[in-house]
């Protein structure tokens, strides 16, 4: 997962995670949850991670929901998901495949 990190610019001191502007977070979850999508940390980011690996999954496999239109515009201004002429045609991204291998490597609660 190291060399995965890496790709969204976070590096592990063996106490909590810096991204590239030097700021710091004390869990994988924070630092990916602000330093990587820009968030703000505060309240649960582990509930919004378990939701955007829902999103990135289901698109994954190509199952659009409904009840997901609105994360799918949000991944793609993340750049973690590309489309056409739809948006209902999404596909992950680079940045994309890669955050969605470190999000099912995290045990993330319901």
């Amino acid at each position: 997962m190291k060399e995965t990190l890496k790709k969204f610019g976070l590096t592990e001191d063996g106490m909590g995670f810096s991204d590239r502007n030097g700021c710091y977070y004390e869990t994988i979850e924070r630092a990916l949850w602000g330093g990587v999508l820009g968030f703000c940390c505060c309240g649960e980011p582990d509930k919004g991670l378990k939701i955007i690996r829902d999103v990135l999954d289901a698109i994954e496999s190509r199952e659009f929901k409904e009840e997901f239109v609105f994360h799918y515009y949000i991944l793609d201004k993340l750049g973690l998901t590309k489309h056409g002429s739809s948006i209902y045609g999404s596909w992950l991204s680079d940045a994309g495949e890669a955050f969605l291998k470190i999000l099912r490597e995290l045990e993330l609660q319901s």
